[in-house]
């Protein structure tokens, strides 16, 4: 199963990024910026990037410090699309790809937030 967390502008949905079930530490990132009431909503919601920015700054550090320094169980990645060669990652793999997560949630983050900021119309929803 995959989450996708989209964002809407003026009724047009213009970013997204996905995270599949298993990813636990991303997952735990979405949960603890984006509410209950914005996943699987029918219909996207409005959210208050401005209000949840440094609630979100933490987050993402939360996340790195615990992806990083603390991941304990195995973590599996491929060594390109194909999946054609999968091998336990290394610390600075695991480093990689956290950071690439983190930079491309903040890029839709930043997107909301500059949209907000321009008056726009800003929603959000994390759906299966």
């Amino acid at each position: 199963m995959t989450y996708w967390l989209s964002l809407w502008i003026e009724g047009k949905e213009v970013e997204h990024i996905s995270t599949a079930l298993g990813m636990a530490n991303e997952n735990m990132l979405l949960e603890t910026v984006f509410p209950e009431e914005y996943w699987n909503a029918a219909v996207p919601r409005s959210y208050d990037f401005t209000t949840n920015e440094a609630r979100t700054e933490k987050a993402i550090h939360d996340f790195l410090e615990r992806t990083i320094n603390h991941r304990r169980e195995p973590f599996y990645i491929a060594s390109d699309d194909t999946r054609s060669d999968v091998h336990l990652a290394s610390p600075r793999e695991m480093q990689a790809v956290a950071n690439e997560f983190a930079k491309e949630f903040m890029r839709v983050f930043n997107t909301g937030m500059a949209s907000q900021r321009e008056g726009k119309e800003v929603k959000v929803q994390i759906s299966t």
